[in-house]
């Protein structure tokens, strides 16, 4: 398992404690900072989409965002989840993305 591997896999692990342990336990603004770190540590790490750490990388995200999504709905903020998911939307060309993923 690669480097980059294994810090996705660190990250999933911090976004699925904060789940078990804060989020059904109805501690959600906690969780939802955790949601935010992991969002953030999964950006910052040096993978384009030539790596092939990149699909992975781009999973553990997209679980982290519909985390966040989940929780802003639960806090009753639905124009936060809303744009969250446009701003995120916006930032990635996904249907170049999902064309690269099915491949030829």
């Amino acid at each position: 398992m690669s480097e980059l591997t294994e810090q996705i896999k660190k990250i999933e692990s911090q976004i699925e404690k904060a789940l078990w342990d804060l989020e059904l336990n109805n501690q959600l603004e906690e969780a939802l900072v955790i949601y935010q770190d992991a969002e953030v540590k999964l950006f910052q790490l040096p993978i384009n989409d030539e790596n092939p750490a990149y699909k992975e990388q781009q999973r553990v995200l997209s679980y982290c965002l519909m985390r966040q999504g989940n929780l802003l709905r639960q806090l009753k903020k639905p124009d936060e989840a809303l744009a969250l998911t446009s701003e995120k939307l916006q930032q990635h060309d996904f249907p170049e993305m999902i064309s690269r993923w099915r491949g030829p």
